[in-house]
């Protein structure tokens, strides 16, 4: 009889102390609410705990609100999406749109991690015929449908291709066209540009060179390069292996002298213009570098860091990255189709691409040397890849998602690709992209045995497309 009472009072303490917590968070939502409705930001900025402040700025944040408000207005209510141990999602049903709002808490009554956007779903959508090869017969395709119908409606979309790797097997879906007009559907052969996913190709090739004891980690990146870089030290540290994978080596995000009125040119003239970089060029303004601290120590995201890895990759192996990509990926993961340069035949499975001001950006011979490595790939080739990942048998996928450096929160590097922990307390690795006229994503959930690539050929919001992916997957993992 003592235990029953002992096992009756537990339960009955957990469910008073869930309750408190719930309302705890009913009331800060609200309190959120009403000052945004007020339009007292500053006011949502003070609820802020320091760790709140570290990731955001009272600026950005009054920018951010401020333009949301225009858009939806007064919010007139609010609906319960999803729980998190810490936190809440929440449904604000404003006058004019919805928002998503979605928050973590430290002691019931502080900020300390956000999201707002306004992906979820709106009262008064846009009629817009969508295609789509989505079949409709499981609860996957309709919690995906829900989603992607949500990026499609808006007006700004073209074409979205989805891949889904779930207990060991994939998932394609696709929607929208492959060039406006077109009536085409993309399918999971269509090539889009991986943007920087491309990234994480090249942190597993450094992975591969450690276990090929080709390189260490930790070694000065001067001994694999040509040439002779005294200014690639601070105060006699050099800049490690390990600090280009991670973005902590000091280096700019690119080198080249890039001139502000490149961003009013068409896709095709800025291209002419990046064109005429290549790695050589790199290795020249590598002696221009000037390093004002420690490396390993402050990230600072770097495409001419990922080149120069390619490059000592390129000098270690004495190949081309593309070779090394087509001998590593194409024979080991079947991935046949992620290459650097296509085919005439191939071209025509290339999506049409739109850029930020719906300019047609028109398929180029890839040379990013001036901004970051870049390949194209399918749907198709990046569930395989996705699917080696996830497993982590082998031990250079395995050392290429080993933490290098830690930032706020959960938030780490590896070697090139990003690590975080999501609301629900989950690893989980990832990469976005962004290439010529496509946004991308690429997310791994080894817990779940589930992966996650999205390719849209537009680039009207990166913020949209990792909304989409966690939307997918909240519904899916561990379902």
């Amino acid at each position: 009889m003592k235990n029953l009472l002992t096992l009756f009072l537990v339960f009955l303490l957990n469910t008073l102390s869930a309750q408190n917590k719930a309302y705890e968070f009913n009331q800060l939502n609200d309190t959120i609410v009403a000052r945004y409705n007020r339009v007292d930001y500053n006011g949502i900025y003070a609820l802020g705990n320091e760790n709140f402040r570290m990731a955001q700025g009272k600026e950005d944040l009054n920018y951010l609100l401020s333009s949301l408000y225009k858009q939806t207005g007064k919010i007139k209510g609010t609906v319960l999406i999803n729980t998190y141990e810490k936190g809440r999602s929440f449904k604000w049903i404003g006058e004019k749109k919805n928002l998503r709002f979605d928050f973590t808490t430290k002691t019931g009554s502080d900020i300390n991690e956000f999201n707002i956007s306004d992906f979820v779903e709106q009262p008064y959508a846009p009629s817009k015929k969508v295609l789509s090869d989505n079949k409709l017969k499981t609860k996957m395709d309709s919690i995906v449908n829900s989603n992607a119908l949500i990026y499609m409606l808006d007006p700004k979309s073209v074409g979205l291709s989805i891949g889904i790797y779930k207990d060991g097997k994939t998932y394609t879906y696709n929607y929208g066209e492959v060039k406006k007009g077109s009536n085409q559907l993309p399918n999971s052969k269509t090539f889009y540009g991986l943007g920087s996913i491309t990234k994480s190709f090249v942190g597993i090739l450094l992975a591969k060179a450690v276990i090929d004891k080709k390189v260490n980690l930790t070694d000065d990146i001067r001994k694999y390069l040509k040439g002779n870089y005294p200014n690639l030290e601070y105060n006699g540290n050099p800049i490690q292996l390990q600090h280009l994978a991670n973005h902590s080596s000091g280096f700019p995000y690119w080198t080249i002298t890039r001139p502000d009125s490149l961003d009013n040119l068409k896709p095709y003239e800025q291209h002419l213009f990046y064109e005429k970089f290549t790695l050589k060029d790199l290795e020249n303004d590598l002696h221009k570098i000037k390093l004002d601290t420690l490396s390993g120590i402050r990230y600072n995201y770097s495409g001419a860091g990922i080149n120069t890895l390619i490059i000592i990759l390129q000098n270690v192996y004495s190949k081309s990255f593309e070779q090394l990509v087509k001998e590593y990926f194409g024979k080991q993961f079947g991935m046949t189709d992620t290459k650097k340069t296509l085919s005439q035949a191939e071209i025509k499975r290339f999506v049409t691409g739109y850029d930020e001001r719906d300019f047609v950006v028109p398929f180029f011979v890839q040379n990013t040397s001036a901004l970051g490595p870049e390949l194209t790939s399918t749907i198709d080739d990046m569930l395989k890849y996705i699917s080696y990942n996830v497993k982590e048998q082998n031990i250079v996928l395995k050392l290429s998602h080993q933490k290098t450096l830690s930032l706020i929160n959960d938030y780490g590097v590896g070697l090139c690709w990003m690590l975080n922990k999501n609301w629900q307390g989950d690893n989980y690795i990832f990469h976005n992209g962004q290439a010529w006229g496509c946004i991308t994503t690429c997310t791994l959930y080894p817990k779940y045995q589930t992966g996650f690539v999205i390719f849209v050929n537009e680039k009207s919001s990166q913020e949209r497309v990792g909304a989409l992916e966690r939307n997918l997957s909240e519904a899916l993992n561990g379902k």
